[in-house]
């Protein structure tokens, strides 16, 4: 009993270091990166589409760049914006899947901490902190591979 209140407390302090509240300025944004900031590590869709604007009243404000600012040359503005959309929803999939793996994880452990002695329920702990450790690797590496392509592609 012990050992659950304790990692039920251990689960719960993990939580709220992630669900803290952060500070928040009212200041304009000083570069294009304070206009597509993360949450949970997992980037926004327009995330490398982003760029600074004065409006009439001198007021900088964010706005999403047009496939003719990526390549006002040529032809290859449309689909380097399409390209870099899809890449982004991909990349957010992924890292969501990693979000959901490291989760799957923290069930495992708490499957075979809870077994109490059962062997069957133990083993069952131990093959779900395997499968999530392998969803992990897999989508951290895949971010990754992503994170690669989107560099291409700039």
């Amino acid at each position: 009993m012990k050992a659950k209140i304790t990692l039920l407390a251990l689960v719960a302090v993990s939580i709220l270091a992630f669900a803290s509240p952060q500070s928040v300025s009212a200041a304009a944004p000083a570069t294009e990166a304070d206009c597509s900031k993360p949450i949970l590590g997992i980037p926004t869709w327009f995330n490398g589409l982003v760029k600074l604007e004065q409006d009439g009243g001198g007021n900088i404000t964010c706005a999403i760049k047009s496939p003719k600012d990526l390549d006002p040359t040529g032809d290859s503005g449309l689909s380097k914006f399409i390209w870099r959309v899809v890449l982004n929803v991909i990349d957010m999939a992924l890292r969501l899947v990693a979000w959901i793996a490291a989760g799957m994880m923290i069930f495992g452990g708490f499957k075979m901490i809870t077994s109490d002695g059962a062997a069957d329920k133990a083993a069952q702990g131990r093959k779900t902190l395997l499968n999530a450790a392998i969803g992990l690797v897999i989508a951290i590496g895949s971010v990754g591979l992503v994170n690669l392509v989107m560099g291409i592609i700039k």
